[in-house]
């Protein structure tokens, strides 16, 4: 059997970074390079892809360590699975809606932070983690200091979006 695995954003580092000259099958190769001086971990140590961002010049790189790959490229041969493809969380979320060319989407993960994603043409175009908001936002035990400093980082995302969006 074949399997693509997806990673929650957890499990990988994201870089927003401008658009390489070289031809995309070359970018796995390139990108780890190019990333050099954003990330920690030596370049060797890593595996790397991105995608076009829409309507920019610029790039959303993902990032993974080669170790965790091989990992999990190990659990899945136990069973005689073969790793096809690796997706982040991200790059899922922004499929979920081919009838809306844009949207955000508020979301949590168990025993995680909420986050706020953007979404064009099918793309995810920026990331924000909400700190200092806890579940449940609605219901019996909501507490309107959480919905205020929600909607503030709300208005913060769209702030954001608008000046980067033209």
């Amino acid at each position: 059997m074949h399997a693509s695995v997806t990673l929650g954003s957890h499990l990988y580092q994201s870089y927003q970074i401008d658009q390489p000259t070289i031809p995309k099958e070359e970018w796995p190769a390139a990108l780890p390079f190019l990333l050099k001086d954003l990330i920690t971990e030596r370049v060797t140590d890593i595996v790397a892809d991105g995608v076009v961002l829409p309507g920019s010049n610029k790039v959303k790189a993902y990032v993974l360590t080669k170790r965790f790959v091989e990992q999990i490229k190990a659990v899945l041969e136990q069973y005689s699975n073969k790793l096809v493809r690796i997706l982040p969380e991200d790059e899922v979320w922004a499929r979920t809606r081919p009838d809306i060319s844009s949207f955000m989407l508020l979301h949590r993960s168990q025993n995680s932070e909420f986050k706020i994603g953007a979404y064009v043409e099918e793309g995810s175009v920026s990331q924000r983690t909400i700190r200092g908001v806890t579940p449940p936002v609605t219901g019996e035990f909501e507490s309107t200091l959480q919905l205020d400093s929600l909607a503030l980082e709300l208005q913060r995302s769209m702030d954001y979006l608008s000046s980067q969006m033209k």
